[in-house]
């Protein structure tokens, strides 16, 4: 649960803001994955805003997808693991996508 507001801005679509008191899971890393991909909280700063994005749905689900993708890039995470990360929520987030609207 955020302890205070997260401001991101990305390149293209600008400010994404989530409020205090938004939970989230940062990345969905299987504890099996961590040790080759890390840690989910490694990848806060750019699955808080994927998962804001998700649960307020102001942009398609491709388009949220791609901030995400867009971000990790940002946080110099190297583009092939930001890649597969990429293509994990393109091919699997629509079970997040649909949990947060059931």
């Amino acid at each position: 649960m955020l302890q205070a507001p997260f401001r991101y801005i990305d390149s293209k679509y600008g400010a994404i803001t989530a409020p205090t008191g938004f939970i989230t899971d940062y990345a969905s890393i299987p504890r099996l994955g961590w040790s080759i991909l890390g840690s989910p909280e490694q990848y806060a700063l750019a699955a808080i805003p994927h998962d804001y994005l998700y649960a307020k749905r102001p942009y398609p689900r491709a388009t949220a997808d791609s901030i995400f993708y867009r971000a990790m890039l940002e946080l110099g995470i190297d583009s092939v693991r930001a890649g597969l990360f990429y293509l994990a929520v393109r091919c699997f987030g629509w079970a997040a996508w649909d949990k947060y609207h059931d």
